[in-house]
């Protein structure tokens, strides 16, 4: 019984990710979708990681939206806040692989107070880490005038 249960409640998670849009994507866009994203970025050679902020304008689609969903590949999210205006708050998320081909589901929590139907905004703080695959570096070597590194995504 158990097990039935699990594999139900499992299925139920899997099938309220996503869109009928878009079935390679996580996103639920047919309720609440990006319309703005501002990066603040820390770039490390180095380390060959990128660090920071990804700022998310929402545009709410339905009110009663519970969570945001977005795709993620190789990062390691250690924040995220949810405000309107100048207001924000710690939010609740979770990083999940309902289907590893695609990558990971990172749902964000709305909190009821925010569920009024205006725009929002998501700060998702961040890590790139070994798995990324959005981008490529290059040692000076390797570039043309053999004087500096080169990032490119």
């Amino acid at each position: 019984m158990r097990a039935l249960f699990s594999i139900a409640t499992l299925s139920a998670v899997i099938s309220a990710i996503g869109n009928p849009v878009d079935v390679s994507s996580y996103s639920n866009i047919n309720e609440i979708h990006t319309s703005h994203v501002h990066l603040n970025l820390d770039v490390s050679f180095d380390k060959r990681q990128l660090s920071g902020v990804a700022s998310h304008t929402m545009k709410v689609v339905k009110p009663s939206v519970k969570s945001a969903f977005f795709d993620i590949v190789g990062i390691d999210v250690s924040a995220a806040l949810i405000g309107q205006g100048s207001l924000f708050y710690q939010a609740q998320y979770r990083v999940s692989s309902p289907r590893p081909k695609l990558g990971d589901a990172l749902e964000v929590d709305i909190p009821e107070c925010f569920r009024n139907g205006k725009d929002l905004t998501i700060n998702i703080t961040y890590a790139t880490n070994e798995k990324q695959t959005a981008t490529s570096w290059m040692t000076k070597e390797q570039t043309a005038c053999g004087t500096l590194e080169y990032l490119y995504t």
